[in-house]
């Protein structure tokens, strides 16, 4: 029997992907930056460190266990932290069923920067975005 002659595995039904980017569409200019939303209870962080690895633990004994719990976003003029974090996160989602949409913005704005981590619960965000009308 050759390989050609084999029937075709079948789908896998209960495995889903599905990833939305949304690039290179116009936001109005009366609307403020995403991160600037109400509802985002943000921990603000002015340590920094030398290397990716001290970043790392620091993240991983504190803002990984609380982001999504005790607030929802994470920022820090240390880009490493924040790189940190949005990793861990976006690992944890690739584990286990996704609970939160993870978002990265750097706010110019402020001298120095702020380098920044949210999460949204993904009942929340479909629930905003059937509002929304085309």
């Amino acid at each position: 029997m050759n390989p050609s002659d084999q029937p075709p595995k079948p789908a896998d039904q209960g495995y889903h992907y599905r990833e939305e980017i949304r690039m290179n569409q116009a936001s109005p200019f009366d609307q403020p930056p995403k991160y600037k939303a109400d509802w985002i209870r943000w921990a603000e962080e002015t340590v920094a460190f030398e290397t990716q690895r001290e970043a790392y633990e620091w993240i991983s004994s504190g803002a990984y266990n609380e982001i999504g719990k005790c607030y929802d976003g994470y920022r820090s003029h240390d880009p490493k932290m924040a790189e940190t974090l949005a990793f861990q996160l976006l690992r944890l989602q690739t584990i286990r069923e996704a609970t939160h949409r993870i978002y990265t913005d750097i706010d110019y704005e402020a001298t120095p920067n702020w380098y920044m981590v949210w999460v949204e619960k993904i009942h929340d965000v479909e629930k905003n975005e059937n509002k929304v009308t085309e």
